[in-house]
């Protein structure tokens, strides 16, 4: 990411599969709130079977894998600015 300001949001690792998809579809809600359209993509989802947060990048549907459970997102952009 080259924007001028940013803020990485991290997600605690999930003792179980429910926590993670709990806290994905909270962090989702969220990020869809600020303004984050994904199109039919979720924001954040939890992988059960890599034991993962994914984060998605774009409306086409690219996404990250999270191995550190976090993710950069454009400060200015969720400000409104």
């Amino acid at each position: 990411m080259t924007t001028k300001h940013r803020v990485w949001i991290e997600l605690d690792k999930p003792k179980t599969n429910e926590d993670g998809e709990q806290r994905a579809k909270l962090l989702s809600a969220m990020l869809k709130r600020l303004g984050c359209d994904y199109g039919p993509h979720e924001p954040v989802w939890w992988d059960e079977r890599k034991r993962r947060y994914c984060f998605t990048s774009s409306r086409m549907g690219t996404f990250y894998e999270g191995v550190d459970s976090g993710q950069w997102y454009n400060l200015e952009f969720l400000a409104g600015e």
